[in-house]
């Protein structure tokens, strides 16, 4: 480490189809909030334990929409 800190936030999100957990990145605090709709850029999925996760990446973009769906957390 070279003076870097790293955070990783859980956070379950989901919609009418389901729900999924994403790990972020360096979130910052209030970023993701509850019954809100989200348009989250370039996620990759993964695999914790045989179960499927979604991950933030350095390109990684969130920003609200006016969707029906919303994420929970």
């Amino acid at each position: 480490s070279q003076g870097f800190s790293k955070t990783s936030t859980f956070v379950v999100i989901g919609d009418q189809s389901g729900t999924a957990y994403l790990t972020a990145t360096n979130l910052k605090q209030d970023e993701l909030k509850q019954e809100q709709s989200y348009t989250i850029t370039n996620i990759r999925r993964k695999f914790f334990n045989g179960s499927p996760i979604l991950s933030t990446t350095i390109d990684t973009h969130i920003e609200t929409c006016n969707m029906v769906n919303k994420f929970i957390y």
